[in-house]
């Protein structure tokens, strides 16, 4: 899968943005499903909501990312390009196909985070760490959005 900006909302394309944007930084050559949840919760407070609604510590899963993304292999200088990690891949993906099945119109943060919680580079041992599952995320999610679908690029 090739993400297009028109498949997202802002607010998600933005976080895939800042996602290759911190690969790019840590001299990484894909971007992962690491950077993209990093990405979600240093910049995006719907994800942050979301987490912390639904019981998670956003600094103790930022300190772990961070431990994990310096293990990471890394080159010697910043490269020109990057390429889409296959975690990544797989999670844009299953945030699809949530979309999908939320009747969604577009892959939002919502959306994003739920299939992370199914990523088995980092993202689900992070959440399990903080006692986060999909019920608990999804949970979350209908609390703070209630029926609501996502019918724009900017809900």
């Amino acid at each position: 899968m090739h993400p297009k900006s028109e498949n997202y909302t802002e607010m998600a394309w933005s976080a895939i943005i800042s996602a290759q944007a911190h690969a790019q930084e840590k001299k990484h050559q894909y971007i992962e499903t690491e950077h993209l949840l990093l990405a979600l919760i240093e910049q995006n407070d719907l994800a942050i909501r979301i987490l912390e609604k639904a019981g998670g510590s956003i600094k103790a899963m930022d300190s772990s990312l961070d431990k994990f993304i310096k293990e990471q292999p890394k080159m010697i200088t910043t490269p020109d390009s990057l390429f889409l990690g296959q975690n990544l891949n797989n999670t844009l993906t299953k945030a699809e196909s949530i979309k999908k099945s939320l009747g969604d119109s577009y892959i939002s943060i919502e959306h994003l985070l739920l299939a992370l919680n199914d990523d088995n580079r980092i993202c689900n041992k992070l959440f399990k760490e903080q006692n986060l599952d999909k019920n608990t995320i999804s949970s979350s999610i209908t609390q703070i959005r209630g029926k609501q679908k996502v019918t724009d690029q900017n809900p």
